[in-house]
């Protein structure tokens, strides 16, 4: 036998030439290593000493970064939804960002390998990485920067600073909780920076633009919700959780409290992912609120109130949920599709599409404009910092500001200044 000086015992093994090492464990077992050379078993060993010395459990020293992220999927993160520290959506979200961008890049890297340069490499690569097509339609348009109909996207159109930046905080989310849970001693995520989030500047809708829309959807029979999101704020998912019960027309308010959302479910054998309506809970415990009803808006949830009351009376099949928004027979509009139906209202009133939560910077670059103090905007948006709701508007803040600038300077050469 031929042992090393304080590398552990280590020798070669008579029956096939292997190397074997041993290192005694804290608890009086042993981990043993094999390998082809004296060098490779020695390097095995050092790494099993380290482990140890860390204080981490041995396994940990070859442990892949997916096979910690499955269990982290599998184990860790329903048991935060169980407890209320996390919410579905969010878990289905950490799910498609790890299968989708990390483990494909380094799931196989070891745990006990993964340093800032590995990191580095990988943050890199995923900015070069394409939007996978999700239809034959994306799939046809790869690379012709025309945006998917069914998608909404440009396919094959190279991730966005944003995605890249979320993947990095899912890792370094993930990483934390390895820390916590003694399997790691650092969180490697934190020791590289994630790609600077381009700082977007959004053009809000003109007045011209929201009056042409409005124009084009007389008739539409989404009119009532695009009026109520430009009216109250409110955010998609907020719109379509709305239910009667929490409506009260002869006060003028409406109560906030859930937000539709589409679950992701697993994907099928065809790689398909069908998912399911649910309504969760708001985005912030701000969000959910009392509001008051414009009484433009009042009159035209009356008279959506007997529309859907007549239509119901005359379908074949209908359910009624008590949604204020359904779909022809009663059932939750499907989010993806309401924003569809908004950019085909877009395109026939002739104006630029733009997002649906452009709605929502609508309202209060109107409400700004109108004079209202950037307090009422916040309690209107129903944000939980000023800092948020200046950040997002500070340019129309400024048109604001130099609108009051020009009345002031007619004030002063009134007064002959």
């Amino acid at each position: 036998m031929t042992r090393a000086r304080g590398e552990g015992s280590l020798y070669q093994r008579a029956s096939d030439g292997k190397w074997v090492g041993a290192v005694t464990l804290e608890d009086g077992g042993r981990r043993a290593v094999y390998a082809d050379t004296q060098a490779q078993a020695l390097k095995k060993l050092r790494a099993v000493r380290r482990a140890v010395e860390d204080g981490l459990p041995v396994t940990a020293a070859r442990l892949t970064l997916g096979s910690y992220l499955e269990g982290w999927l599998t184990v860790t993160l329903p048991s935060k939804v169980r407890t209320g520290r996390m919410k579905q959506s969010t878990l289905d979200s950490y799910t498609h960002t790890v299968r989708s961008h990390i483990m494909p890049g380094i799931g196989q890297v070891r745990l006990a390998s993964l340093k800032a340069p590995v990191l580095r490499r990988w943050l890199s690569d995923l900015q070069d990485k394409s939007v996978a097509p999700k239809c034959g339609a994306c799939a046809a348009l790869g690379g012709m920067g025309t945006r998917c109909p069914k998608h909404l996207h440009f396919a094959g159109e190279p991730l966005s600073a944003r995605t890249v930046a979320y993947s990095h905080a899912v890792l370094r989310a993930a990483l934390a909780d390895a820390v916590r849970d003694e399997i790691v001693v650092r969180n490697a995520a934190q020791l590289v920076q994630p790609p600077a989030k381009k700082v977007t500047s959004f053009v809000p809708l003109t007045h011209d633009e929201a009056s042409r829309i409005l124009a084009a959807a007389l008739e539409d029979p989404l009119r009532a919700l695009w009026l109520v999101l430009l009216g109250l704020g409110l955010r998609r998912g907020e719109a379509l959780a709305l239910r009667w019960e929490r409506v009260d027309l002869d006060l003028a308010t409406v109560k906030i409290a859930t937000s539709l959302q589409r679950l992701r479910g697993e994907p099928d054998e065809a790689g398909r992912r069908h998912g399911r309506l649910v309504e969760v809970a708001p985005k912030t415990t701000q969000s959910a609120a009392t509001m008051a009803l414009p009484a433009l808006l009042v009159d035209v949830l009356r008279d959506h109130r007997k529309a859907q009351l007549a239509q119901r009376l005359t379908a074949l099949v209908s359910v009624d949920d008590g949604l204020v928004f359904t779909t022809s027979v009663g059932t939750a509009l499907e989010p993806r599709n309401v924003a569809r139906s908004w950019a085909a209202l877009c395109e026939k009133a002739g104006v630029r599409v733009v997002r649906l939560h452009d709605l929502r910077h609508a309202a209060a670059s109107f409400a700004l404009a109108a004079g209202l103090d950037m307090k009422v905007i916040q309690t209107m948006l129903r944000h939980s910092r000023m800092a948020t709701t200046a950040d997002i508007y500070a340019h129309v803040l400024q048109d604001v500001q130099r609108a009051g600038a020009d009345r002031m300077d007619g004030v002063l050469r009134m007064l002959g200044g």
